[in-house]
C-alpha cells in the first residue's frame, strides 16, 4: 500500500510547498489585468467613452442610479482598483471593491456569465482573506512600520 501512495504523497508535498508569494501575486496580477482591461475598454483616453455612456443609458437596467454617473464611477473604479491591486497597496480593500463590482456586473450587466464571475469572486475572496502576500506594497509598508513579519 505504501508503494502505491508514495507518488501521491510526493506530489502533495510539492503542492504544499508552493509559496504564498507566488499564488497571491499571481491572483493580484490576473485580477488587476482583468479589471484594467475592462476599465480601459470603457474609456476614451482619460474620459469615459461615448459608447460606454450610451451602453449604460440604454442597455443596462440600473435601478436608482444615473447611468452617466454609474458609467463614470465604474470605469474609474475598475482602473484605480486594478492599479492598487497590481501594486499590492490596500489589497484587501481593492479586492473588496472589485468583488462588489463583480457582483454588480453579474446582476446588471452580464448575467449570462456566472461561472466567469464566480472565478473572479474566488480569487478576490482569497485576496481579501490573505492579503497581497510578501511581494506587495502592503507587506513592505507593514514591515517598515514594525507591524509585519
Amino acid at each position: 500500500m505504501t508503494a502505491l501512495t508514495a507518488p501521491f504523497r510526493w506530489c502533495l508535498d510539492r503542492m504544499k510547498a508552493i509559496p504564498d508569494g507566488l499564488t497571491l501575486t499571481l491572483a493580484r496580477l490576473v485580477m488587476a489585468a482583468v479589471f484594467w482591461q475592462l476599465g480601459r475598454a470603457g474609456s476614451d483616453g482619460v474620459w469615459v467613452s461615448q459608447d460606454t455612456m450610451f451602453t449604460y443609458e440604454f442597455d443596462y437596467q440600473l435601478p436608482l442610479v444615473n447611468p452617466y454617473v454609474a458609467a463614470f464611477v465604474v470605469t474609474l473604479a475598475e482602473q484605480v482598483l486594478a492599479i492598487l491591486l497590481a501594486l499590492g497597496l490596500g489589497t484587501r480593500f481593492a479586492a473588496a471593491g472589485l468583488l462588489l463590482l463583480t457582483v454588480l456586473i453579474q446582476i446588471y450587466i452580464a448575467p449570462s456569465a456566472p461561472l466567469l464571475h464566480a472565478l473572479w469572486a474566488a480569487l478576490l475572496l482569497i485576496l481579501m482573506a490573505k492579503g497581497g502576500g510578501p511581494l506587495s506594497l502592503d507587506r513592505m509598508l507593514a514591515r517598515r512600520s514594525g507591524n509585519g513579519p
